[in-house]
């Protein structure tokens, strides 16, 4: 899926939909749904050149929401359009001036059809567009993430919940990288080959990395992987 990276509270207002444009210095071709990703500036940063009164009228825009999340994709969004700013500026209420740059010469992407993620997603952005595939789950009872990309669970059971509360969110599961003995939290699922038994009795299908040092376990583990044609990533 396509990406692009916008401050808050900006990427908050797109799926809230409480933005009906995103405004640009150039047009853009892309239409259909695309990922919006909060970038990492704060609050503070962003209206940092705001006048009182532009600072306000962005406040109330939003809600006053200032509790937002940060270096994550947040939701998606359909383009349907592109126009310039001129062909609308004259029709555009208060709120949606102040949730947008209507400079003469810009671009306005039209946008249709938010979906705000119960969870934000942790990612890197980039300038411009770029893939974003989903979400990654990190399971371990001891090893840290290899990096901010990823959500980290420590149980079976709290994998689960986490698969299920991204299908329900819809967000898209790239990559599902798992230790195999649970340890201290063996008595919460069992071990995390059980996430696999529990993906194959559901009939669920995601790409499954193993970071175990077991080698037995990661033996049975592939079995299962191979069994059901999954993907593995090595």
């Amino acid at each position: 899926m396509k990406a692009f990276t916008v401050y808050q509270p900006y990427a908050h207002a797109i799926v809230a939909g409480l933005k009906q444009y995103e405004t640009r210095p150039r047009r853009t071709l892309i239409r259909g749904r695309v990922a919006v990703h909060a970038g990492k500036a704060s609050l503070n940063y962003v209206t940092r050149n705001f006048s009182q009164d532009e600072f306000w009228k962005l406040m109330d825009a939003i809600g006053g929401k200032t509790d937002l999340p940060l270096g994550a994709v947040v939701g998606t969004v359909e383009i349907a359009g592109c126009v310039p700013v001129e062909d609308i500026v004259d029709s555009l209420t208060v709120q949606e001036k102040a949730l947008g740059d209507y400079s003469p010469g810009r671009w306005a992407w039209t946008l249709k059809n938010p979906i705000m993620f119960d969870i934000p997603v942790p990612a890197r952005g980039k300038q411009g567009w770029w893939a974003w595939d989903g979400m990654k789950i990190w399971i371990d009872d001891v090893r840290p993430v290899p990096d901010e990309t990823y959500t980290a669970v420590q149980s079976v059971d709290t994998c689960i919940e986490q698969i299920c509360a991204c299908e329900d969110s819809h967000v898209p599961i790239a990559l599902i990288d798992l230790d195999h003995d649970a340890g201290a939290y063996f008595g919460c699922g069992g071990d995390y080959i059980r996430i696999l038994d529990w993906l194959e009795t559901t009939g669920r299908n995601y790409p499954i990395r193993i970071h175990s040092m077991n080698s037995v376990g990661v033996e049975n583990m592939r079995r299962i992987i191979r069994k059901n044609g999954w993907t593995e990533i090595k």
